[in-house]
């Protein structure tokens, strides 16, 4: 793997570093009650203007990350998944990254863009949120379903004139390329296939541990828990935003990557 990284040092350009706010899409912020979306009772929450990345993290994208920094070697923790089986494309969406690891990426990329570095670090391996910087962090739960029902201006279910296999990738712990399934209604793409996706949403439940960090986190399950499980997309949508998927912080899973938000700041 060290080999590998002389190769990337040499070959990697330019592209994979640059600036992310061309690859981001403004989401119109408002007080939203997701009811009329998902089976729940009336549930309003105030939402601000944010921004949020089209696409997933890549791999190439955080192997410069690693690099340049000199973080962690990313290499694959789960002997069960080859690292690039796992992610078989250079632009495929980066796993085997922790909680952690894409909270210090957006640190790096906030620092690259001239932004405010939302996240710290504290010495009990804990992270405090800077929730009114304007650097990249991930999304919040309720930010993600919002961006995925397409925010203010969802007034049609945009996956009603899709096939599920357009914006849904079945291939479970074989991720491909970025962007090659259809976008939702603002453009995003990926946001139900392509592996899972970490967000900021703490989750506290009394048959988890107190001692250790859980995280919610959103995309098509994991086998016995996947959309394929459910009659419609609104069940599933339902059925995980209430149950809440937990991941455990620390842990590098094979099939958990992440896209970047940001405050919307004047």
């Amino acid at each position: 793997m060290k080999k590998y990284y002389g190769i990337l040092l040499m070959f990697l350009f330019i592209s994979c570093n640059k600036n992310e706010l061309s690859n981001e899409i403004f989401v119109k912020g408002s007080e939203f009650d997701f009811s009329n979306y998902l089976n729940i009772e009336s549930e309003k929450n105030y939402i601000s203007d944010f921004y949020i990345s089209k696409y997933m993290v890549t791999r190439e994208q955080y192997e410069y990350f690693v690099v340049e920094t000199s973080y962690e070697e990313y290499k694959s923790s789960d002997m069960e998944h080859s690292f690039f089986t796992v992610m078989p494309e250079s632009d495929s969406p980066a796993m085997f990254v922790s909680f952690y690891d894409a909270c210090a990426y957006c640190n790096w990329l906030s620092l690259k863009n001239n932004l405010q570095q939302v996240y710290k670090f504290t010495q009990n391996n804990e992270v405090e949120i800077n929730k009114i910087a304007d650097g990249y962090r991930l999304p919040t739960k309720i930010e993600w379903f919002y961006a995925f029902l397409g925010g203010i201006g969802a007034k049609n279910k945009w996956w009603d004139k899709l096939q599920l296999s357009d914006y849904v990738n079945n291939t479970f712990g074989i991720y491909s390329s970025i962007g090659k399934l259809q976008p939702n209604s603002l453009g995003l793409y990926d946001m139900l296939g392509n592996g899972l996706e970490w967000t900021e949403t703490d989750i506290n439940r009394d048959n988890l541990s107190v001692q250790e960090n859980y995280k919610f986190v959103i995309g098509t399950g994991i086998p016995g828990n996947s959309i394929q499980d459910y009659d419609d997309l609104i069940n599933f949508l339902t059925a995980i935003y209430i149950d809440e998927t937990v991941a455990y912080a620390e842990k590098k899973y094979f099939y958990i990557g992440f896209r970047i938000a940001r405050n919307a700041i004047n």
